[in-house]
């Protein structure tokens, strides 16, 4: 029977394969660094050699990310060269693949339609289908916490099955910085059952409870290192460089936004979409769902804390004082099928029999979010649409003509500098949006800028401005539709 429920999320989640796989991109270039990074890969560059000039006055991003979503990167690139449909299909595969753990997961705790319900409400849902299309690292981190989670529960105690749960936490640790979550989980679940097997429990158990969580721990941090430091090691030694943003006078009002706005990303993922005639669903859909994670978090912790209620606490500490927390649905996507399954202990710890059974009262709720999707998956199968970004035509005329009119060592103002750099070979900086012209400038001038690239839909104000008053000394270049090139 076991067997059956894997085929049938199989072909339930088979059309994620189809969906929203493109040849194109938008302008988040996130994803140009992360691909430049497994160019450089395939080449034996440096991480950070992306031809990105940092700014910390307009932080788009780290020097170099690390290293563990350009490693899954890296072979498609060395195979189908920079190929956003293949990449797009690398993240596809990693979504179907993520239905198989979720099932092994909500199975444990839930009847086989219940974890059926839950996996078709997260990966069908219109944000995760638009999101799955981005070159991004939180589906592939999505997919080894949830790995690197069932590893742990279903743990055996061979020294086998504890050094491939070191592996697998370690390289989540080289995907994003923020999979440290998931060895202080480790130890915070070791310390609690340790205090509970000293008061409980045998003491014989205590022993073999540490050494398997130091052999896990070990090999997670050596893991890490190993990739971070040693093989693949990026500017500030494959740490991103964050602490820049720390602001501690204003930590307080941070920690409230961050709260209220995770909030609302959460609602609204269950809103903001096409739905017709189930707009009124969206009300209730919304509502219901942030009310039964909370019950369903309460009730678990107030029952008995384990491994995945310390998983859940410390990620949502770190995203919640994370000093830029304006990421949308990015942060919250790996922790949300830890959501998802506070949401049914919640449904299941109501006491209403009488009137609806909590098992009913899941699948109904279900499947009122489920129907929600039809008009916009329907819209994202059919769209075939080129996105404006760095692969649209006039994106590509621009790149093309700098790749071969420029000198190599040029640098070049734009305000997606990752991406420029990426189709072009050449060095890039963005302006901060808060410049003065004279702070303009200044930076340009110390990050040794010759060129100067605006285009017309995003390029700020601030560009523009420095551009008109220095007109004298700067002359057009070249220009098309959208871009124009200034020297």
């Amino acid at each position: 029977m076991q067997k059956l429920n894997y085929i049938l999320v199989g072909l339930l989640c088979l059309p994620l394969l189809f969906i929203n796989i493109k040849d194109t991109h938008d302008w988040g270039d996130d994803f140009a660094q992360y691909i430049h990074q497994a160019k450089n890969i395939t080449e034996g560059k440096p991480q950070g050699e992306t031809g990105y000039v940092y700014n910390e006055d307009n932080f788009l991003g780290p020097r170099a990310y690390p290293a563990g979503f350009p490693l899954m990167l890296a072979p498609v690139y060395g195979f189908a060269g920079n190929s956003i449909y293949v990449f797009s299909i690398l993240i596809s595969v990693s979504l179907y693949l993520l239905c198989f753990l979720l099932f092994y997961f909500y199975s444990r705790y839930f009847s086989s339609v219940v974890s059926f319900l839950l996996i078709l409400i997260m990966v069908y849902n219109p944000w995760t289908l638009r999101f799955k299309g981005e070159i991004m690292s939180e589906i592939p981190f999505t997919l080894f916490l949830v790995l690197t989670t069932v590893l742990y529960l279903r743990k055996k105690e061979t020294r086998l099955s504890l050094i491939l749960l070191g592996l697998a936490g370690g390289y989540l640790i080289t995907i994003r910085n923020i999979g440290f979550v998931f060895p202080l989980a480790v130890m915070a679940d070791t310390l609690n059952q340790w205090y509970r097997a000293r008061k409980y429990g045998p003491s014989s158990v205590i022993r073999p409870l540490i050494v398997n969580a130091s052999v896990v721990l070990s090999v997670i941090f050596a893991t890490y290192l190993l990739l971070a430091f040693v093989l693949f090691p990026g500017p500030g030694g494959g740490l991103s460089a964050y602490p820049h943003l720390a602001d501690a006078a204003n930590f307080k009002e941070i920690v409230l936004r961050n709260i209220v706005y995770n909030i609302a990303v959460f609602q609204a993922f269950f809103s903001h979409y096409n739905v017709g005639k189930w707009e009124f669903a969206l009300y209730i859909t919304k509502a219901m769902m942030l009310v039964f994670v909370i019950i369903g978090i309460f009730k678990k912790i107030s029952t008995k804390v384990d491994f995945i209620d310390t998983l859940v606490f410390f990620y949502l500490l770190a995203i919640m004082v994370f000093p830029y927390g304006d990421a949308g649905f990015r942060f919250i996507l790996p922790v949300l099928p830890f959501l998802m399954y506070y949401v049914v202990v919640g449904i299941k710890s109501l006491d209403i029999k009488p009137f609806i059974k909590p098992n009913t009262l899941a699948l109904l709720l279900g499947c009122l979010v489920l129907v929600q999707y039809k008009t916009s998956v329907e819209e994202l199968a059919g769209d075939k649409n080129i996105i404006a970004g760095p692969l649209e035509p006039s994106s590509v005329e621009a790149f093309g003509y700098i790749r071969n009119n420029t000198p190599q060592q040029a640098v070049i103002a734009f305000c997606k500098p990752r991406a420029m750099a990426l189709y072009t070979g050449r060095s890039g900086i963005a302006n901060s949006d808060k410049y003065t012209v004279e702070e303009c400038q200044r930076k340009f001038t110390q990050a040794g800028v010759t060129y100067y690239l605006v285009q017309s839909e995003i390029s700020d104000q601030v560009m523009k401005d420095f551009l008109k008053q220095n007109e004298a000394r700067i002359k057009l270049v070249w220009n098309n539709d959208k871009f124009t090139l200034y020297k």
